[in-house]
C-alpha cells in the first residue's frame, strides 16, 4: 500500500504513465490488510473484546470453561462468516472482473473466507494445551459453522435464541466482531435472505476509498515515533511557543488543529501525530491520560476552522 504510491510518483514524471488503476489496487490491499491483520490481531490476543464479566464468579475451571466457550464460539461464526463469503467469491468468478494485469478481483476477495478460516482455526484452539486438542478443535469448530451455514442458508430461523446465545458470548469475553459478525447473521437468517449479502457489504466498505490513508498515516505516525523527529519537533515546539508544560499542550493543541484542517478527519490526525506528541508531552511532564486526552480533543478541534476549499450553495 506504500510502495504503490511511491513507485508513481516516480513513474509518471519519468514515463509519462504510472501503474494501472493504482487507487483500486490500493483500496483492495486495505481489505487483505483488514483480514490478515485480524489474524496477527489474534495472534497476540489484541482482538477488542468487553472481557469477562464472571471474573468474580467460581474458580479456576469455571473461568478456563467460560473462556472455552467464548472461543469456540466465536471459532464457531468464524466458520458461519467463511462460507457466507466463499458464497459472495464464487459469485464474483463468475462475474470475472479483473482488478489490473490481468488480476481477477476474486483473488483479492478470497482472502474473506480464507482469513475467517484462519481466525477460527486460532480462536478454536486458543484455550486447549494439547497440540492434538489444538489442531482438532481448530479444524473442527470453523468446519462445523461452515456446514450449519451451507445447511441453513437461505432458511428462515428465529432470532431471539441466537441473540441470547451472542449476549452470552459478548459476555463472556467473545472479541466483538464475533458478536457483530454473529448478529448481522442472525438478522440475515431471520429473513431468510442469503448469507452472502454480508460480505458484500463488508467488502464495499472496506475498499471504500478513503480508508487507505488510514493505515498509511499510521505507518507515517510509527516511523516519526520510532525516529528523532518528535525531539527535533520538540525544540521547534519550546523555541515557538516557549519551554515548560503549557508552551508544549498549547503547540500540540494548534498542529493537531492545523492537522485535522488539512486532512479532513480527526482519526487520521490522532493516529498520525498521536506517537510523536504523547512522547513530548509526557518529557514535558504532562500526565499521560491527560497527554492522551489532549490530542484526542485538539484533534477535534480541526474540523471548526475554516476550509477555503468549501463554498456556501445556499
Amino acid at each position: 500500500m506504500t510502495l504503490i504510491p511511491l513507485i508513481e510518483i516516480m513513474l509518471r514524471p519519468l514515463l509519462g504513465q504510472g501503474i494501472d488503476n493504482a487507487p483500486v489496487l490500493v483500496q483492495h490491499l486495505g481489505l487483505v490488510l483488514a483480514m490478515f491483520g485480524a489474524v496477527a490481531a489474534e495472534r497476540n490476543g489484541h482482538l477488542t473484546s468487553l472481557g469477562s464479566s464472571l471474573d468474580n464468579v467460581g474458580d479456576r475451571r469455571f473461568h478456563t470453561a467460560v473462556q472455552i466457550f467464548a472461543k469456540s464460539s466465536s471459532a464457531l461464526i468464524c466458520g458461519i462468516l467463511a462460507l457466507a463469503s466463499w458464497r459472495f467469491v464464487a459469485s464474483e468468478m463468475e462475474a470475472s472482473r479483473i482488478l489490473a494485469y490481468g488480476i481477477p478481483v476474486w483473488w483479492v476477495q478470497a482472502t474473506m473466507p480464507l482469513g475467517f478460516l484462519l481466525l477460527g482455526a486460532k480462536l478454536g484452539s486458543r484455550r486447549f494445551s494439547s497440540i492434538w486438542l489444538k489442531v482438532a478443535w481448530g479444524i473442527l469448530l470453523p468446519a462445523c459453522g461452515f456446514l450449519l451455514a451451507g445447511k441453513f442458508d437461505g432458511s428462515a430461523l428465529p432470532f431471539w435464541p441466537v441473540a441470547l446465545w451472542l449476549l452470552a458470548v459478548l459476555f463472556a469475553g467473545a472479541p466483538i466482531f464475533a458478536v457483530l459478525g454473529g448478529l448481522a447473521l442472525a438478522l440475515f437468517w431471520q429473513d431468510g435472505l442469503p448469507l452472502a449479502s454480508i460480505p458484500l457489504s463488508h467488502y464495499q466498505i472496506t475498499v471504500n476509498s478513503s480508508l487507505p490513508a488510514l493505515p498509511l498515516f499510521t505507518l507515517a505516525g510509527l516511523i516519526f515515533a520510532r525516529t528523532d523527529a518528535a525531539l527535533r519537533l520538540g525544540a521547534v515546539f519550546v523555541a515557538l511557543f516557549g519551554g515548560g508544560v503549557t508552551g508544549t499542550v498549547v503547540a500540540a493543541a494548534i498542529l493537531c488543529s492545523f492537522f485535522t484542517a488539512f486532512t479532513g478527519g480527526s482519526g487520521v490526525t490522532i493516529l498520525a501525530l498521536g506517537g510523536l506528541l504523547l512522547p513530548l508531552l509526557r518529557n514535558a511532564g504532562f500526565p499521560e491520560q491527560r497527554s492522551i486526552s489532549l490530542v484526542t480533543s485538539a484533534s477535534a478541534l480541526g474540523v471548526l476552522l475554516a476550509n477555503p476549499t468549501s463554498h456556501d450553495t445556499s
